[in-house]
């Protein structure tokens, strides 16, 4: 059964890497600095990155094994087998972390049933299909935080650490699971002394703190680039507290995003596990299970306030690190409706119920696999860049383009080795006075989606004295040439 789960989870995975969708911004951006590494050597990643590094890194290798081609005598890489080639390496660590979990489950409840049904959960949990297949930095940081949890339960402290340290160089986010990985560590009844909590936490922090030390390193060799950790705390607003008025439409986001986490049953379940754990930790106050309860409620409870109160973005995929948790919790729920239940239903009607709940996470996975989902559903959106990227890449050499909102996407597709030349302006105003001031008399290109408002723009260029034509127009894309006075 363990096996048949695994290759559930591994199915649900790998099905999206067959979708023929282009990448969200953020996964152009972490691709591009992968592509980097390979086309022009640049492994200290140069520009404005505000994550840890060893999930691009592993996106480069995979890149090198996958994407890499030397048609033009140096190497380049095709914009779709690129876009397969990054998010393969999120899908493995996404089965990776379905089996850590499972054996985190067993460790800390020592019931096999109970961690099969949290398997079958986190297998067909919609985020977590969703965002297997995609080339953000999450994967891996989520797979070995997982790993970290499981030998913190199995109180290996140092492995729990050095997983945590290597979540850690993957995103920083890894550093939520150290007081829930340290919390696992105190729950054998052998925990008992001021010296056994002293060295479990030494060796649990000291890998940790190398890597952070490693990450500071690292980050001094980047020099000129924005350093990493402050451009993070820039990019997420994690320094103030949120406003009167953000309190009911953030929560209300946050609750839009948490109703199907595990699946369809994620509300009942999540929903009636305080009862349940309130329940155990009153008929069972002693045992290592309630106390494994309470620790896992407490995290979820803590990092859901902290992401509600505190001014993070209120991206889906933040909900992540909270599924395996939830998973375990609804569970431990379901089994305890189990046994009060059974006291008035017949033990083939509870089959009936149980069965139920199988084929609605089964649904639920496979229209998660299908990009039915609410979750990274972005993808879907972008249209086609490629066409786009290509028409380009087709104008005369050092054509200049003004990209005002396509950035790290049209950096990807366009490809390393375009010669083109690439502006940003902030404002119309600044666009209008910057491309007057340019002496040249070639057309330029102006790209823009259509959803957008371009009259503005227009008429700003307009009254530089440009003339504004449409040269390009298909999917979600057209393309304005701008002919100078």
């Amino acid at each position: 059964m363990r096996l048949l789960i695994l290759l559930l989870a591994a199915a649900l995975r790998i099905i999206p890497l067959a979708d023929d969708v282009r990448f969200h911004p953020d996964e152009a951006l972490f691709t591009t600095f992968a592509r980097g590494v390979l086309t022009s050597g640049d492994w200290r990643l140069m520009g404005d990155l505000d994550k840890t590094p060893l999930s691009i890194y592993l996106n480069t290798a995979s890149l090198a094994l996958v994407g890499v081609n030397y048609q033009r005598g140096v190497p380049d890489l095709d914009p779709r087998i690129g876009e397969f080639a990054a998010r393969l390496p999120g899908v493995f660590a996404g089965i990776i972390w379905v089996a850590a979990v499972y054996a985190l489950t067993m460790r800390l409840y020592r019931n096999q049933t109970l961690a099969l049904w949290v398997a079958l959960f986190m297998a067909c949990a919609p985020p977590a299909i969703a965002y297997s297949a995609a080339a953000y930095t999450d994967g891996w940081m989520l797979a070995f935080s997982g790993l970290a949890l499981w030998m913190a339960a199995a109180d290996r402290p140092l492995t729990s650490g050095i997983f945590l340290a290597l979540g850690f160089l993957s995103k920083q986010q890894a550093l939520y699971f150290v007081p829930l990985a340290f919390g696992f560590l105190l729950l054998p009844v052998t925990v008992n002394s001021i010296p056994a909590v002293t060295r479990r936490a030494v060796l649990l922090l000291v890998p940790v703190i190398g890597a952070f030390g490693l990450v500071i390193g690292w980050d001094a060799l980047r020099r000129p680039s924005p350093p990493l950790l402050a451009l993070a705390a820039a990019n997420n607003s994690p320094g103030r507290l949120i406003r009167s008025d953000e309190v009911v439409p953030r929560l209300i986001t946050w609750l839009e995003w948490g109703q199907f986490a595990i699946g369809a049953p994620t509300l009942f379940l999540t929903a009636l596990s305080p009862l349940a754990l309130s329940w155990r930790v009153r008929k069972l106050p002693q045992t290592r299970e309630a106390a494994a309860d309470l620790l896992i409620l407490i995290f979820i409870f803590g990092y859901t306030f902290a992401h509600w109160l505190i001014a993070f973005n209120t991206y889906d995929r933040y909900l992540l690190p909270l599924v395996p948790l939830l998973a375990i919790l609804a569970a431990r729920t379901g089994f305890w409706l189990w046994a009060i239940l059974a006291r008035w239903i017949s033990r083939p009607e509870l089959s009936v119920a149980a069965g139920a709940v199988v084929i609605s996470l089964l649904t639920g996975g496979w229209n998660a696999a299908q990009g039915g989902s609410i979750y990274n559903a972005e993808r879907y959106e972008q249209g086609d860049l490629i066409a786009l990227a290509d028409y380009l890449n087709g104008l005369p050499t050092a054509s200049v383009i003004y990209d005002h909102w396509l950035g790290w996407q049209l950096g990807y597709y366009l490809g390393a080795w375009h010669d083109k030349r690439r502006v940003y302006y902030p404002t119309p105003h600044a666009l209008a006075e910057e491309a007057a001031a340019l002496s040249e008399q070639e057309p330029r290109y102006f790209p823009a989606p259509t959803s957008q408002a371009f009259e503005v723009w227009r008429e700003a260029l307009e009254g530089a004295g440009f003339s504004v034509e449409r040269v390009y127009l298909a999917g979600s894309y057209a393309v304005y040439c701008l002919i100078p006075p």
